[in-house]
């Protein structure tokens, strides 16, 4: 399974990963490892085929964490941002919500598999943008960039997010 790949990889070496010591661990690991191994391979797109981004080669933000956690976990977290952040009943928690813009992760807080929402307090206040966070300060997320011309998913800094007057707001699915 890819769990069983995930943890493999990551007690084979490359690079100093910690090694998983719990079944949500592993399975974090997982969801992680399918996330940087797309690395700028999937066009922006918000059309219809955003859903599959391994088969169209287009993906958006919510549609890349999205297919990761359905192609590893097998659960289903919503189509867009503000269904996987205000999913009742869902599979995911909110774990932190930041009280304002530029508030900082308490440590502690953020684990790898996490997502991580920000909403906009410049525009109607909803939720516009998520990424996984991935460990050691970084997250990974498809955001299209000016024109949507960037391709995704790939690797930005959590500070960056802290310093962009967004709120953040934390979802964790594996428990």
């Amino acid at each position: 399974t890819a769990i069983k790949t995930a943890v493999a990889a990551l007690q084979g070496g490359g690079g100093t990963p910690t090694q998983p010591t719990t079944d949500a661990d592993a399975k974090r690991a997982a969801v992680v490892k399918w996330m940087t191994s797309r690395n700028k391979k999937f066009a922006y797109s918000q059309g219809p085929g955003r859903l599959d981004p391994d088969r169209s080669g287009l993906g958006d933000c919510s549609s890349t964490v999205r297919r990761a956690y359905k192609d590893v976990m097998g659960i289903e977290i919503g189509v867009n941002t503000v269904l996987q952040q205000t999913r009742k009943g869902g599979p995911g928690r909110e774990v932190w919500r930041s009280p304002r813009a530029y508030a900082a992760v308490p440590d502690g807080i953020l684990k790898p598999g996490d997502l991580i929402f920000f909403k906009s307090p410049w525009s109607d206040s909803r939720v516009r943008h998520v990424e996984m966070y991935t460990g050691n300060g970084k997250c990974w997320g498809h955001g299209g960039g000016a024109g949507g011309k960037k391709p995704g998913p790939q690797e930005s800094s959590l500070s960056y997010w802290v310093g962009a007057k967004a709120q953040l707001i934390i979802m964790r699915y594996i428990f």
